[in-house]
């Protein structure tokens, strides 16, 4: 685990799955979160045609972001918190 100071937030595990074009980012305690916007430029410069990024807390679900054209949503908890242009 370490610090991502883009993040803002202790990383223990980053994937990317170029077939479905998802990421997921593991951070290692139940409530930590992370950047969003950082997040979501982290894992377009991996691909910049990334649609969804799943982040879990201590393998605890956290929030996930999905772009939709050039627009991003975040849902957290199952609460839905609208679209941005990131």
């Amino acid at each position: 685990m370490i610090f991502e100071p883009r993040l803002q937030c202790y990383v223990s595990e980053l994937r990317y799955d170029w077939n479905t074009r998802r990421g997921v980012l593991h951070m290692p305690e139940e409530g930590d979160c992370t950047d969003m916007k950082a997040c979501i430029n982290l894992f377009r410069a991996i691909d910049p045609e990334v649609k969804l990024i799943e982040t879990f807390g201590g393998g605890v679900p956290d929030t996930v972001y999905h772009r939709k054209r050039d627009r991003w949503s975040a849902t957290h908890n199952g609460k839905f918190f609208g679209w941005t242009v990131i």
